[in-house]
């Protein structure tokens, strides 16, 4: 959700620089604001996934501009705030992914679900 936020932040700039970029921007946030509460909220595998894709893309679509460049938008200059957001980002695919995947069974995020210990003497 911070990585949604900061891009928020950064609209009314790329509005006026690079009206579709702001565009993408917006878009951009609403996606990963809207991927990390619904996994905050619903905690499932489905919202894991949602949240690991978006943020997975975002953190791409940053450091593939800042290296080949993205068509129409073309090569960016690195910056600060940028790569640490695609840090958070990258962190944030990361936990996604590795709880749509749990290996501990307590990890598990399925709805409805009771857990009952029967010791079966």
């Amino acid at each position: 959700m911070l990585a949604g936020l900061v891009h928020l932040v950064l609209v009314p700039e790329h509005l006026k620089e690079m009206p579709a970029l702001g565009v993408l921007f917006i878009v951009d946030s609403v996606a990963l604001v809207a991927a990390g509460l619904w996994l905050f909220v619903a905690e499932r595998d489905d919202a894991a996934w949602a949240t690991a894709a978006v943020a997975g893309a975002t953190a791409t679509a940053y450091l593939v501009s800042r290296t080949i460049g993205l068509p129409v938008f073309g090569h960016e200059e690195w910056e600060l705030l940028g790569v640490l957001t695609t840090l958070v980002e990258v962190a944030v695919a990361l936990g996604a992914t590795r709880l749509a995947f749990p290996t501990h069974p307590e990890m598990v995020m399925a709805p409805n679900t009771v857990r009952c210990d029967i010791d079966a003497r």
